[in-house]
């Protein structure tokens, strides 16, 4: 039997480029390949890059060097790298990266099987840097091979790609295209698909889930995408992230309260909360608006727990606009806030205004805004002990008592020191706990230790900063 050809794959950046990658994995396998977590020993590496800000970029060129080192230590043959970052930089990347064999652009997943079959082919060393840079139109399906890469009980599924917006500070546009949705039929059968091999917790994204189908039928679509997943069988969570603060009606709403298999947990990122400064990045909505938004939420869909994620640093802001934003997290009372200091980057609008802010003045700024949203969700994390809440168990955290977040989607959390010792104990999420950006509960199991991908009740005994503890009921 002939010997299949290893492939490795370094994923960087947000969810929406982890479903790409396993779209490419899924059609590799698919043509014969074989997939190694272990970059040593396989002969084509893909690394799948993001090229959303500054340090998303830096990231991903590190990790290519890091790979391309395996073409002198390890069996490496053929290295290709993909994504955002070549969509946007590809003329600079083939100057500073010569090891690379092919770039192909964030449009081009499609394609990755035949010129991994074209470069192995050809005489190393020979032929120039093969480059494939198509404007973005690609859109996955649910016919589309993929292997997922994240625990078997939990998946994303990608609802469209692309964004018609034209936030200053974001480059996305210029990276994914215009917006392009997948048909909600085809949405709901990979929904189902992904229930039979096992998911239980499916999070939604896209670049805009609040405008979905507005492409398709001149109006979004996302109260009918709510009523037909949560009639998939099998899924017992269904979490909705991106959600731009316009376009959500009360009926969408009222859908979103009545879905019996949709969380109660809501992603939408405001960015600001002073007038001026919201005009000035071309977003949505005014202060009173955005309050009036969440409080919609609130009195719509009872229980809802809000997450929201905001830019500090964006050029010309004032001192009295950022302490309008600490005054407006008392307001608001969001469950969950990420905070970004702003990227100043060339692909966008901001990147060339005046009035740029000093790295180190962003970063005051971004430090002082985490620490006064997390003072108000550490209060509401609080008030849930006692309570007895469902988890979705992930793990032992036997001897972890330190753990970072950093998310480029979602802001920056410093690193969790817990009050005590997890020896002992397992570690899981609520409902209102979206995987790898919010908090865990930590829990004492009762008699037999849990499995992952078990569901259990644990009764809340002690909030810290971020997480919760409590004892199996």
């Amino acid at each position: 039997m002939k010997k299949k050809i290893r492939i490795g794959m370094v994923s960087l950046g947000c969810p929406k480029n982890l479903v790409d990658s396993e779209h490419v994995l899924g059609q590799l396998t698919g043509d014969g390949f074989e997939v190694t977590p272990d970059p040593a020993s396989a002969e084509v590496i893909i690394v799948n890059t993001c090229g959303f800000i500054e340090g998303a970029r830096q990231e991903s060129v590190d990790a290519i060097l890091d790979m391309a080192e395996h073409k002198q230590t390890g069996a490496c043959r053929r290295l290709i790298v993909t994504g955002c970052l070549v969509q946007g930089y590809a003329a600079d990347l083939k100057k500073e990266l010569p090891e690379v064999d092919a770039f192909l652009g964030s449009a081009d997943y499609a394609g990755v099987a035949q010129v991994v079959r074209g470069l192995l082919k050809e005489k190393e060393g020979t032929e120039a840097p093969l480059e494939l840079i198509s404007e973005p139109a690609w859109l996955g399906s649910a016919s589309f091979p993929r292997l997922l890469t994240t625990p078997p009980y939990m998946a994303y599924l990608k609802i469209g790609e692309g964004c018609d917006h034209a936030c200053t500070f974001c480059a996305i546009p210029k990276l994914r295209g215009r917006m392009r949705s997948r048909r909600v039929e085809d949405i709901v059968a990979e929904a189902a698909q992904l229930a039979q091999r096992g998911v239980r917790e499916l999070n939604v994204i896209s670049q805009d889930t609040s405008e979905y189908g507005r492409d398709l039928e001149g109006k979004p679509q996302l109260k009918r995408l709510i009523q037909e997943l949560d009639k998939v069988e099998g899924l017992e969570w269904i979490r909705l992230h991106y959600l731009f603060p316009a376009f959500l009606d009360d009926a969408v709403l009222d859908a979103f309260a009545a879905a019996r298999r949709v969380v109660k947990y809501v992603d939408l990122p405001l960015q600001h909360a002073d007038d001026a400064m919201l005009k000035a990045m071309r977003r949505p909505g005014t202060r009173k608006s955005n309050l009036e938004l969440l409080e919609r939420f609130r009195k719509r869909v009872p229980g809802v727990a809000l997450r929201s994620s905001f830019i500090v640093g964006y050029p010309g802001e004032t001192e009295e606009q950022f302490r309008s934003l600490l005054d407006f997290f008392g307001e608001a009372q969001l469950d969950r806030v990420g905070v970004f200091a702003y990227s100043q980057e060339a692909l966008t609008p901001s990147g060339a205004l005046p009035n740029q802010l000093g790295s180190r003045e962003k970063e005051r700024r971004r430090r002082l805004a985490l620490k006064a949203a997390t003072s108000v969700s550490a209060r509401l994390l609080k008030a849930k002990v006692g309570a007895v809440v469902r988890v979705l168990v992930e793990g032992s955290a036997s001897g972890e008592q330190e753990r970072l977040v950093d998310s480029v989607e979602h802001g920056t959390l410093a690193p969790r020191r817990e009050a005590a010792p997890t020896k002992g104990l397992w570690w899981g999420r609520s409902a209102v706990d979206a995987p790898d950006i919010d908090g865990r509960v930590y829990f004492k199991p009762k008699g037999r230790d849990p499995k992952a991908g078990a569901f259990v009740e644990v009764r809340l005994e002690r909030a810290a900063e971020h997480d919760l503890f409590g004892v199996q009921a």
